[in-house]
């Protein structure tokens, strides 16, 4: 049976035969998700600041990422907003009308 398969539900239970002749396909990039940190967990302004300071100081994306759990890819969008439009720009609460002429 596959392993992320467990059989806790009756359908299953009964089942079980069926599942261990089941052929799966293999779990890909599961080590390291966060798909439930982004849903659950906001960053406060206090974190936002801290992880700038940090990544100026010559921390990685990757340290910063498991510290905060956030992805790679967020962290750098924030702090290039961050670079292009100040620390201000971060504040939670605060409306940013960005007019590009």
């Amino acid at each position: 049976m596959c392993s992320y398969l467990k059989p806790t539900s009756n359908f299953l239970k009964q089942h079980k035969n069926a599942l261990d002749n089941m052929n799966c396909t293999p779990k890909v990039r599961q080590k390291k998700s966060n798909f439930w940190g982004v849903f659950i967990m906001k960053l406060s302004y206090e974190d936002k600041v801290q992880i700038y300071e940090l990544r100026k100081q010559g921390y990685s994306l990757e340290k910063l990422s498991n510290k905060f759990g956030i992805n790679n890819s967020n962290l750098r969008y924030m702090i290039k907003l961050i670079d292009r439009y100040g620390i201000e720009f971060v504040k939670k609460g605060k409306i940013v009308t960005i007019l590009l002429i």
